[in-house]
């Protein structure tokens, strides 16, 4: 299970995830670094995952010079750099402001079209939902059932 964790799925977290004391590089390396990549392949997934998202101008920048769009790129950077088949989204849009996560849906769409991604994206917003999705589930509000073994 670790295994898969570590190479098949990678996560896009809904509060950005990123260290705060680590450059954008750094944040971006973290997901190659835990698998045992090397420091020159790690590098170069980094620059082009930075590239994908439009931030290798920021490389060297703390997490806290970035706006709250640009730190979520970051975080997609660092799922787009490990190379996974599937990209686990929870929410991630959701702490942006109107205009920016527009601008995030364009670019994740935009992304899926090139990298032809597995994406499992969440979120609450209906809107949202259609504009990203082509299929979607319908969870409850509320626990219908709890089984206990």
């Amino acid at each position: 299970m670790r295994e898969i964790r570590l190479t098949k799925v990678s996560m896009v977290f809904q509060r950005f995830g990123l260290f705060p004391h680590k450059t954008v590089t750094e944040n971006v390396e973290y997901g190659l670094l835990v698998r045992g990549v090397d420091k020159a392949y790690r590098r170069q997934k980094t620059l082009e995952a930075l590239e994908l998202v439009g931030l290798a101008q920021w490389a060297d920048y703390l997490p806290d010079s970035l706006s709250g769009g640009m730190q979520q790129r970051v975080g997609l950077a660092r799922a787009l750099a490990t190379d996974a088949e599937i990209l686990l989204m929870d929410e991630p849009f959701s702490a942006l402001d109107p205009l920016i996560r527009r601008e995030m849906q364009d670019e994740l769409l935009r992304l899926q079209k090139e990298l032809h991604k597995t994406i499992i994206f969440i979120s609450h917003d209906i809107h949202e939902a259609l504009k990203i999705g082509d299929h979607m589930v319908q969870l409850p509000a509320r626990l219908k059932q709890h089984v206990q073994h």
